[in-house]
This record gives structure tokens, C-alpha cells and sequence, in this order.
């Protein structure tokens, strides 16, 4: 299972948050479901948002496009 944390406060927001939220929906329905996803309060890095968590490991200024790229791999899906 992936567990992906996404930054839901004010910098993180502003910043885009929202789309990353749009980007999981648009994944395969097969790499969805080896996904949980979680809304959370500051992972640190405001300045540097949006900023989500894979598995423990934090990543900063996320696109749509590079998380899709991270979870495909994870998950083990073709690009």
C-alpha cells in the first residue's frame, strides 16, 4: 500500500494542493486502489509548497505530473 499525506494548509493550498488532489483522481483506478490518501495539517516547507508525503518521504514544490510519475513507479505501473 502507498500512503500519500498532502499538505492541506494556507501555503500549501495557495500553492496548488488542490491539483494534486485532482491528479489522484485521475490515476488508473488499478494504482488507485494501492493508494490511501490523507489531507494533513503543515509537513514544514510552507515556502516550498505544495509538499506531500509518500511513504514517509517528503517531497516539496509537487506537480501533478511528478507525483504521477512517483506513484506509477511505487506502484509499479507502465508511464
Amino acid at each position: 500500500m502507498i500512503t500519500v499525506e498532502i499538505c492541506i494548509g494556507t501555503a500549501c493550498h495557495l500553492m496548488g494542493s488542490e491539483e494534486i488532489f485532482t491528479a489522484l483522481e485521475e490515476l488508473p483506478p488499478k494504482l488507485k486502489a494501492k493508494i490511501t490518501i490523507r489531507g494533513t495539517s503543515c509537513l514544514g516547507g510552507c515556502d516550498r509548497g505544495p509538499v506531500v508525503r509518500i511513504n514517509n518521504q517528503t517531497y516539496y514544490r509537487v506537480t501533478p505530473s511528478e507525483l504521477k510519475a512517483v506513484l506509477k513507479k511505487l506502484g509499479g505501473e507502465d508511464s
